[in-house]
């Protein structure tokens, strides 16, 4: 299901005019995942998805996840751009605090995009399987 939901954020990142997208929003991080975490960073281009997440999480990440789990560190998300072509990385401005903006665009720089809620839109259309439960 996760998966799905992953590779239509894939799909959709032409749609919001990005290369990349940069997911934080709890909520958003669960239904791309498939993950309770109370702090983490997703990671998100047309090939690859990243998960970025502190000890706490990390191995149970490594265990769980289909997809690429690092460490998070200061250096780490701008070294998911490196010998990638990724001219704009999109976020969601109504998830960010300034102090976060302030460090996505200490280590993104310019190519950061604000994007009006972009996993919120996906997650208002629901999949089949979603709709017989809400109404079982």
């Amino acid at each position: 299901m996760t998966k799905n939901r992953r590779r239509k954020a894939q799909e959709r990142l032409a749609v919001w005019g990005v290369d990349a997208l940069v997911v934080t929003a709890l909520q958003d991080l669960l239904y791309l995942t498939g993950l309770t975490l109370s702090r983490g960073t997703l990671f998100i281009t047309k090939d690859t998805v990243c998960l970025i997440v502190d000890g706490r999480y990390f191995q149970a990440c490594k265990e769980k996840c289909a997809f690429d789990v690092q460490l998070a560190a200061p250096h780490t998300l701008k070294e998911q751009l490196v010998g990638k072509a990724i001219g704009r990385v999109g976020f969601d401005e109504n998830a960010e605090s300034y102090a976060a903006y302030v460090k996505l665009k200490a280590s993104i720089g310019d190519k950061l995009v604000p994007l009006s809620k972009p996993i919120l839109e996906m997650r208002a259309v629901k999949d089949e399987r979603k709709i017989k439960k809400i109404e079982a």
